[in-house]
């Protein structure tokens, strides 16, 4: 995920980063991240689906964006709920996935974007 954040930083992309529960159950961002993302402000959201956070919802769409990566500890969670809202939204979401593309070398490790599609 720090990887992920440094590229976006790089290539200027907005960045929206959240976490849940920071104070008690889940305690704080990685700190690696946070270093990673200097200025860029973190939102506690208040639910697992991100984009169910009126705060989160509202930081996603200010960025005028219709194409979003979503990134998280947990892809299930972190990055299928949001994704499939945003969908709903008529957006594009991806996520990144390690699993390589069909056509990669078994030796290949790079990184790709999969994109969701509404059913």
């Amino acid at each position: 995920m720090v990887a992920l954040a440094k590229a976006g930083k790089a290539l200027n992309l907005p960045i929206i980063v959240t976490t849940t529960a920071r104070d008690s159950m889940w305690g704080p961002t990685f700190p690696e991240l946070v270093e990673a993302l200097p200025g860029v402000p973190i939102i506690d959201r208040s639910s697992v689906n991100a984009f169910d956070d009126p705060k989160v919802a509202h930081a996603i769409m200010a960025t005028g964006r219709k194409k979003l990566i979503f990134a998280g500890i947990s892809l299930e969670v972190c990055a299928a709920f949001p994704a499939a809202t945003a969908i709903g939204k008529g957006l594009d979401a991806m996520w990144p996935s390690m699993r390589p593309e069909p056509s990669a070398k078994p030796s290949d490790k790079s990184v790709f974007c999969e994109c969701c599609r509404p059913a």
